[in-house]
């Protein structure tokens, strides 16, 4: 779940985790739970009730966003009543969270430069901090880093002024979003470890396991995967002990990511199924499609290209399954609260109020149809935009075939040039031998013609006999068949020299014959001696081996020699 709504996909654990941090609700519900509260209460317009009221649309946040959203409205009417100026801020921040969670920015934005607005008259410092922090966090969504900077800083110098923790924590944590963001990765670490400092000493264990998360995110971002490491482990921990089993599985496909970059694929595959498991059981669609793409990038990494191509295609129906979702929820929310406040306001109006209304009715049917056609807009688009994925897809797949394709026939290709040279080395081995034999048979000849010749044609003989033994140079030979027989096997005489450091140059040059399956009459040819002197030749390389009586000196040399083989291939 290393991905970021905006940008890129690894930042989303950075922004979305510790969004709202500060901005929590302290107030109590004393009169009712959840539920719609009882008419007389919201009648009687008191403060309680509208503290009472925020705290319940603050509850329902999570459950339900559309119920929150419509308990704040009313909350903030009942407020503006009485002129109850803390309940009507507290209102409007809840209206933005809730536009924030449906990435409504520009909304969020104007809810609560009105909340400032009213924190300003009020001039309570916590309370004016934590708007100053939520203004900060909605510019910088509204793509005003530079504004959102402004805000952080001034939040900041009263909060060191109060010589207040928690939102020092959040001054830190909001600055080194914005420096990730512009890949600034020393300094946010910087600010980022001040927040973990500040968590850890009041003991905030929420707030420590997303500085872990943040932290790892950093690390991995710069390609410091043992860094990284160390971090999300730490937050997996404490996710674990802490039983925040909904945050199991983001903090599992963080993790396995990290061991997918450090190449420990088992540990990875382990992490991505315990994430599919909790995340199929608690329904979070948003982290089983994260899950499924970690097993795509697993599997590339694996070179199962086929299965990486079926785990890809799961994370983006996952994905586009998560945004439909998305929409419908939204579009049901938008009609439930158009209704329900419609309903609301004829029940209480005059007839003559009525006829106003009709207007005003028709004019927010037509809002509602335009709203609806947007939103139908929207999921056709996404779908044609799913198609389109489909095709790249598609044509991604072909393109690895393809490859795969040109790949084999590289290797069969190789295979064949390989079986070629070794036959090339064979028969030049061969012809090495019998030339040898040749000049050796001559020699013998001119040296029984030279018995019973003058001295003059001695003489002449003499000289042709040098030149025989000069071709018969067992050195020169040696240097020629050496780089044939490298050109093939090109760590052979380095892989024996290392593995049997007595061998001198003479038993080099004999165990490479050997390795040719030659003769003993061949091999002797070759080294321009007798078969028996190559079989003690044999049994002393055999004592500097240290072979004893059970090993196959040919069996050993020929693997040698496949294995430097396979090593010319790869």
């Amino acid at each position: 779940m290393i991905r970021d709504n905006r940008v890129d996909s690894t930042l989303a654990m950075c922004f979305v985790l510790l969004a709202f941090l500060g901005l929590e609700s302290a107030y109590s519900s004393p009169f009712f739970s959840e539920g719609e509260a009882p008419n007389e209460y919201i009648q009687t317009g008191n403060v309680q009730v509208v503290d009472s009221l925020n705290h319940r649309a603050d509850s329902l946040f999570f459950k339900s966003p559309d119920l929150s959203l419509e308990t704040a409205l009313e909350t903030l009417e009942i407020a503006k009543d009485i002129h109850y100026l803390e309940g009507e801020s507290d209102a409007y921040v809840m209206l933005a969270k809730v536009k924030h969670l449906q990435a409504i920015y520009v909304d969020e934005l104007e809810y609560l430069l009105k909340a400032e607005k009213i924190e300003l008259e009020i001039n309570e410092p916590v309370r004016l901090i934590k708007i100053w922090y939520a203004l900060g966090l909605s510019f910088f969504y509204n793509e005003n880093s530079e504004q959102a900077k402004v805000l952080y800083n001034k939040a900041f110098e009263k909060a060191d002024e109060l010589n207040n923790p928690s939102l020092i924590a959040v001054y830190h944590i909001r600055m080194g979003n914005l420096l990730m963001e512009n890949k600034e990765y020393e300094k946010c670490t910087e600010h980022y470890l001040n927040a973990l400092q500040i968590y850890r000493d009041i003991e905030n264990k929420r707030g420590e396991a997303s500085l872990l998360n943040n932290l790892g995110v950093v690390f991995y971002e710069q390609g410091k995967y043992k860094d990284a490491l160390y971090y999300l482990e730490a937050n997996h921990d404490l996710v674990i002990t802490t039983n925040k089993y909904d945050r199991l599985p983001a903090a599992n496909t963080n993790l396995a990511k990290v061991y997918i970059a450090l190449k420990n694929y088992a540990k990875a595959k382990i992490l991505l199924d315990r994430s599919i498991e909790v995340a199929t059981e608690l329904g979070i669609t948003a982290a089983l499609f994260e899950a499924y793409e970690a097993l795509s990038m697993l599997n590339e990494a694996q070179g199962n290209q086929e299965l990486a191509y079926q785990y890809y295609k799961k994370y983006h129906e996952y994905k586009d399954e998560a945004i439909n979702k998305t929409n419908n929820e939204k579009l049901a929310a938008l009609s439930a609260i158009y209704a329900k406040e419609n309903a609301r306001f004829l029940n209480t109006v005059t007839n003559k109020e009525k006829e106003i209304l009709e207007t005003q009715f028709k004019i927010s049917i037509y809002s509602f149809v335009f709203i609806t056609i947007v939103l139908i807009g929207s999921v056709l688009w996404f779908w044609n935009s799913n198609q389109k994925k489909k095709i790249v897809l598609k044509q991604k797949r072909e393109l690895l075939e393809a490859v795969k394709k040109q790949k084999e026939l590289g290797i069969l290709v190789l295979q064949q040039e390989l079986e070629f040279k070794q036959k090339e080395l064979v028969t030049f081995t061969l012809n090495l031998s019998q030339k040898n034999k040749l000049i050796e048979d001559i020699r013998v000849a001119v040296v029984e013609v030279l018995r019973h010749t003058d001295a003059k044609s001695k003489m002449e003989l003499t000289k042709l006999i040098k030149l025989i033994d000069h071709s018969l140079d067992v050195n020169e030979d040696w240097t020629h068949f050496r780089t044939s027989f490298e050109q093939v096997h090109q760590s052979f005489f380095s892989e024996l020299a290392s593995r049997f450091p007595e061998l001198n140059a003479n038993d080099q040059r004999l165990c490479a014959l050997i390795s040719l399956n030659l003769s003993l009459k061949e091999v002797g040819e070759l080294l321009g001696i007798s078969a028996d002197s190559v079989k003690m030749a044999r049994y002393r390389l055999r004592k500097k081996m240290g072979l004893n009586t059970e090993e196959n000196l040919n069996s050993i040399l020929f693997n040698l020699k496949n294995e430097a083989l396979n090593n010319f291939s790869n």
